[in-house]
């Protein structure tokens, strides 16, 4: 590739189509001179800036005076009757000779030339074919003391849109003879829009990785590189150690091995602290948010001292200049999967308006608060005036429902605290509205979160009172969920357990001494009391003390126990948007850009679904892989998701969402073991049966990383397994479709019919999977919930007086829990509220 390009440019700049690709590349060349821009694009015609171009160039090499004598001609030779190419073709014939210097390097600035860099980039590339980004050629000439550097750059893209990389073709003259010296084509950007297929990736990086320049770092873009440090050591918690290169750039750390191999990196925006080595003057620790500590040996000190001030200016720079809005920015034209949540869509889809429920618009365009979502659900029977009014009381937080079940009508809402310690008529008039929609209950309950149940207040301060007017009756509770410190305390001594302690004899001990899975416990108590309450017909409303956003934990994990669409990836995208995000839960000031790590909500909230899909593995559509991206997501800030404290300034920004990088990597996150079932989880919240999310906590530790040496691997093996089951399946299938047919004919002597005997197959194909699951070991939580599912399904065929056996949950001794049936019997207006549906494990 590089003699046949030192050989085109030997040749004449007549035989090249130099003046017609100028004109449509002016707008597209910079010069530099010692790394200062000297010349870029300005708003003027091409013709006016090519001869800016051929100025500067002239002037560069010495021949300005020939240049400045043609300015009269230049000018004139361009008439608009006539095309640029053609004008630009005759003035270079009149006045350039073919060895005049600014020519020598405008020939480069040609399709002629970089023709051979394509051609050998797409031969490279036969079973990936590309297709050039629009609008992406860049021209940049840049001059120092020895030589001339042109650079062509390019993008271009998969045409299945899997990735997309940006080449650049480096051709250098010496000066001042001008001779071609040296002509290199490199990738220097590669991005993968799509990460469902682990094999593909590995084959693209494998083939492009002859392009890469050695012992450079493929950087993202708009990422620039701020410092790079040689022959550093990265010291593992085994005490091992390899010598690498670090990069430091604008977003991130990258340490590589062998000039190429990206060891670790970590976005600045999951920076917590930096420990030093007492016993060294050249070792530092990087504690990171996610569970890692990554130690690094400068080997001499005034690295160390120069990697202080850099990372400092780093984590200025990300905080200030926010990369990632760039990052997303350039992600966002090229990615078609996307998520959108439709408020009043997902409302209509839970059948929330009746008669007595209506949406409301009042807050089209946070006019009235920027805390709460623009469209919400408010009685019928409150006036406009009055649903403006109530947004004062409660801090721009009125109450407003949120969920509806379908066959009981009992709704959730939610309520900010009060701004003051007495009722609101009006407030008050509102709350009795939302309860009384529900025409199957007269029993309404309020619900407060409390740090501690010693912390007294004025009963009647923000609450209902009772009516003897109306039939409804009011009852309170209090939600004990800890103080916000004493729950950080505890997250601080998990991390510490979990990154600075390793083979630990008294490993259980000391993760209980942290109190982790009590606060986890005291969620799951009080989600599963609401549930209670909701599934006998009885609405809830729920607020918290001031200053405790605890309010979405309990409600969100409720509905995921309630609904069956929230456990799928689509709706659990839909969850955290309904009431996490448009609800104004801070993420900003609690996680992403936070100095260190605050008290972590949202991932206690992660940590409670991960332990529902310990207890229920069949029941959601998605892994752990799924929760640990969001978690990662929260902390680091990548995407504007959860970056923002409110929905306005989220909604301002208009910057792409961290459901697009999950929809583009879907297949990672879905759980092939994922069976759809309208039922109610009840988990059992025994510290029997809470686990440490290992996945998540301990994923940076040497037994995980051991066990688990590359995350492709991991996926590839995933993926295998998957594979596996799907085989088994369809030869399972098969084989009963060939055995039903082949007896289908013989007795009746005719095919059977189609349609009915693929339900009966399907029918089977599940019965088959259902008896394979319960011959699992006793105690398996699968055996569990499927034997479960087979009492659900013969349950069907039970007489009328059965199915109005009260139904009574109890757990066994391992806490697991188990429906028992009395022969006590309800009447028929106790059952509405009273009646249970069935409760899966």
């Amino acid at each position: 590739m590089e003699e046949k390009t030192k050989d085109i440019l030997k040749k004449s700049y007549t035989q090249l189509p130099v003046a017609k690709d100028l004109p449509r590349l002016a707008k597209r060349i910079s010069i530099y001179e010692d790394e200062i821009l000297i010349l870029s694009p300005k708003d003027v015609s091409p013709h006016e800036y090519l001869y800016d171009v051929f100025l500067t160039l002239a002037r560069m090499l010495n021949v300005g005076e020939t240049i400045e004598s043609i300015k009269k001609d230049w000018k004139e030779s361009f008439d608009e009757r006539v095309e640029i190419e053609r004008s630009l073709a005759k003035l270079f014939e009149k006045h350039i000779p073919d060895d005049f210097p600014v020519m020598k390097i405008l020939k480069t600035c040609n399709q002629a030339v970089i023709s051979t860099a394509i051609i050998d980039i797409k031969m490279t590339l036969t079973n990936f074919p590309t297709k050039d980004v629009q609008d992406s050629w860049n021209f940049t000439i840049s001059f120092d003391e020895q030589e001339v550097i042109i650079r062509n750059r390019k993008c271009e893209q998969s045409i299945t849109g899997l990735f997309q990389f940006e080449w650049e073709l480096l051709i250098c003259f010496q000066r001042p003879s001008l001779e071609c010296s040296k002509v290199v084509l490199q990738v220097n950007e590669l991005i993968f829009l799509k990460n469902d297929d682990v094999l593909k990736i590995e084959e693209v990086r494998k083939v492009l990785s002859k392009y890469k320049p050695k012992d450079t770092l493929w950087l993202l873009p708009s990422e620039k590189i701020i410092k790079i440090y040689k022959s550093i050591s990265l010291v593992e918690s085994n005490q091992n150690s390899l010598t690498g290169t670090l990069y430091i750039t604008c977003f991130r750390f990258v340490f590589t091995v062998n000039q190429s191999e990206v060891v670790c990196e970590v976005p600045f925006s999951l920076f917590w602290k930096l420990k030093y080595d007492e016993s060294s003057t050249t070792s530092i620790e990087f504690w990171s948010k996610d569970f890692r500590i990554i130690c690094f040996d400068f080997i001499k000190e005034t690295k160390l001292n120069s990697f202080k001030l850099y990372i400092n200016e780093a984590k200025i720079t990300i905080e200030q200049d926010l990369f990632v809005y760039k990052l997303s920015r350039t992600f966002a034209p090229h990615v078609a999967q996307s998520f959108n949540y439709n408020a009043i869509k997902e409302f209509k889809r839970m059948q929330i308006l009746t008669e007595k429920l209506t949406f409301c618009h009042l807050n089209t365009f946070f006019q009235l608060s920027s805390n709460y979502p623009e469209v919400i659900v408010m009685p019928s029977s409150i006036s406009d005036e009055e649903i403006k009014q109530s947004f004062t009381y409660r801090s721009g937080c009125p109450p407003t429902v949120i969920w509806r079940h379908n066959s009981s009508l009992a709704t959730i809402c939610r309520v900010g605290s009060p701004s003051v310690d007495t009722m609101n008529v009006l407030d008050q008039q509102i709350i009795e509205a939302i309860a009384l929609s529900n025409t199957k209950s007269s029993v309404f309950y309020q619900i407060e979160i409390k740090k501690k149940m010693s912390i007294q207040r004025d009963p009647s301060s923000g609450r209902l009172a009772n009516n003897e007017n109306n039939r409804l009756f009011v009852k309170y509770l209090q939600f004990e969920l800890g103080e916000i410190q004493a729950i950080r305390n505890s997250y601080l001594q998990l991390y510490h357990l979990c990154c600075c302690t390793s083979g630990s004899t008294n490993w259980f001990a000391e993760i209980q001494s942290t109190h982790w899975l009590e606060w986890i416990q005291s969620i799951i108590n009080s989600s599963i009391r609401m549930v209670e309450l909701i599934e006998k017909g009885i609405s809830i409303i729920i607020q918290a003390e001031p200053n405790i956003n605890r309010v979405a934990q309990l409600t969100s994990l409720a509905q995921l126990m309630l609904d069956p669409f929230y456990r799928t990836i689509e709706g659990f995208m839909t969850l955290i948007e309904k009431d996490w995000l448009n609800f104004s839960f801070n993420f900003y000031t609690s996680a992403a850009f936070a100095n260190e790590p605050n008290c972590p909500i949202f991932i206690l909230f992660l940590d409670c679904v991960w332990q529902l899909l310990q207890q229920f593995p069949t029941s959601f559509e998605f892994n752990s892989d799924f929760l640990i991206i969001l978690a990662d997501r929260s902390l680091d800030g990548c995407f504007e998701t959860f970056v923002f404290d409110n929905p306005k300034d989220r909604n301002k920004n208009n910057y792409i969402s961290v459901w697009t990088e999950i929809n583009c990597r879907r297949t990672e996150f879905e759980n092939g073991s994922f069976f759809s079932r309208d039922e109610i989880l009840i988990p059992s919240s025994s510290l029997r049966r809470l686990q440490l999310w290992t996945d998540y906590y301990l994923r940076w530790s040497v037994e995980s990383q051991t066990a688990k040496r590359t995350i492709a691997t991991h996926k590839i093996d995933k993926k295998l397994t998957w594979s596996i089951s799907t085989s088994i399946d369809a030869i399972t299938r098969n084989a009963l479709i060939s055995t039903h047919v082949n007896s289908a004919i013989k007795s009746s002597g005719s095919l059977p019919n189609i349609a009915n005997e693929n339900e009966r197959i399907t029918q089977l194909v599940k019965n088959i999977k259902a008896q394979q699951i319960a011959s699992t070991p006793i105690g398996s939580s699968v055996s569990e919930q499927q034997t479960q599912q087979q009492r659900k399904d013969s349950k069907k065929f039970t007489p009328k007086h059965e199915k109005l056996k009260k139904k009574t949950k109890k757990f066994d001794s391992l806490g697991a829990p188990v429906m028992l049936h009395s022969n006590t019997t309800t009447n028929n207006n106790n059952s509405n509220n009273n009646n249970i549906s069935n409760l899966s494990i």
